[in-house]
């Protein structure tokens, strides 16, 4: 299916939606962003006249679920409106086929949640996910945040110390996934990209006897994951790199969304180092690479082709 085509579809299925709530309901107005300015900019006519006529003024959500909404931020906004933008140009194919039908259905409610932000600025939790995986992602989420124990300036949780009180369900819960790789580690480096404040980094250092390259671009995450390497006795296993990773070496502009939702705007010149995960390992003179792991808002598809010869 055409990326073009899902977004029409979908905006054909908000309209109905929207009215049919409306019928027998107070109405909330979400008011129109700065965001949905560039929204529209980036929107092919056909879309812009429907939209236009349909959508940008309508009156959204039901008053049942006032307590129920999440606000978006301006960090997944502009990253939504990235996405818009990548798809408008490219209107790239969605290989439904490709996958089986759990990761089918994962991949389309992904795809349309991006669309959706792209519209609205507030949104139903149940229209963006699974309320039951929701719920349950929040009861995960509360057990660590209780678990938490701050000693002076540091916090840890699970062993792991940081500067910074930010503790996510998928390092310390859902351990990156690490306990579906069937075949053990061996003795060489893992890439940790997206970096952010070590915590990652940490749980590799507890999981395998590799060597880690924690590549992180953001000054501010950067220097946090410095200090959080020292405070927890990593300076061995693990290298700070103060680098982005991309499709080439270039110069871009960083973008800060907030905490680990910052990203690299690689379409406007600035600031920040970009390297290829090539010339990591050529300079590094590295032989053996056991894991990639990217968390790059994005940005991993360039990434993975600046890295072809190591992959």
């Amino acid at each position: 299916m055409k990326a073009l085509i899902f977004y029409k579809d979908l905006l054909k299925n908000e309209l109905l939606k929207v009215k049919k709530e409306e019928t027998n309901t107070y109405n909330q107005y979400t008011y129109p962003s700065k965001y949905r300015q560039i929204y529209r900019k980036i929107t092919p006519t056909f879309l812009k006249k429907y939209i236009s006529k349909n959508l940008n003024n309508i009156k959204l959500i039901n008053n049942l679920y006032l307590n129920n909404l999440i606000q978006i931020t301006k960090g997944s906004k502009i990253l939504c409106l990235d996405f818009l933008k990548y798809c408008v140009e490219k209107d790239p194919e969605i290989d439904f086929d490709l996958f089986d039908t759990k990761d089918k259905n994962q991949i389309e409610t992904f795809v349309r949640n991006k669309f959706l932000i792209t519209i609205y600025d507030f949104i139903p939790k149940n229209r963006l996910f699974n309320l039951k995986d929701y719920t349950t992602y929040n009861q995960k989420y509360n057990i660590l945040q209780n678990k938490i124990i701050k000693h002076k300036k540091v916090f840890s949780l699970n062993g792991f110390k940081s500067i910074k009180n930010d503790f996510e369900p998928n390092v310390f819960y859902h351990e990156y996934g690490l306990k579906y790789f069937n075949k053990p580690f061996g003795n060489g480096f893992i890439l940790d990209i997206g970096a952010y404040i070590g915590d990652s980094s940490w749980l590799f250092t507890k999981k395998t006897k590799c060597k880690i390259l924690a590549i992180e671009p953001d000054p501010h995450n950067y220097k946090i994951l410095t200090e959080n390497i020292k405070i927890n006795n990593m300076v061995k296993e693990v290298t700070p790199l103060k680098l982005a990773l991309g499709l080439k070496e270039s110069k871009a502009k960083l973008n800060l969304a907030g905490g680990p939702g910052t990203y690299i705007d690689y379409d406007q010149k600035g600031p920040i180092t970009i390297t290829t995960i090539d010339n990591i390992i050529k300079n590094k003179k590295i032989n053996n690479v056991e894991l990639i792991k990217m968390d790059i808002e994005g940005f991993e598809l360039d990434t993975i082709k600046g890295g072809e010869k190591t992959i």
